[in-house]
């Protein structure tokens, strides 16, 4: 039966705050932002062919408008305005 070893140890200077350039995976931009009425994360990504994924491809993200609101929290609100009207 094979050995389980555990992991290597984590370089926790890579995830700073202060970091100028920090290190990003997957294509997710390098600057968090969040949606401010949902609270989504411009981290999220959205659906993706999971047999072309790979570490250096750029990937389609939460799309957030000059207030920082969502598309999905606009769709709703729009929604919800034509139900009423």
């Amino acid at each position: 039966m094979p050995v389980i070893k555990s992991p290597k140890s984590i370089d926790k200077n890579k995830f700073l705050r202060t970091l100028n350039d920090p290190e990003t995976y997957y294509g997710l931009p390098k600057d968090v932002k969040f949606c401010s009425k949902c609270t989504y994360s411009n981290q999220k990504p959205n659906s993706e062919k999971e047999y072309k994924h790979i570490i250096k491809t750029k990937k389609p993200t939460l799309n957030l408008d000059k207030k920082n609101v969502c598309s999905a929290c606009l769709v709703s609100e729009k929604k919800k305005k034509n139900k009423l009207e």
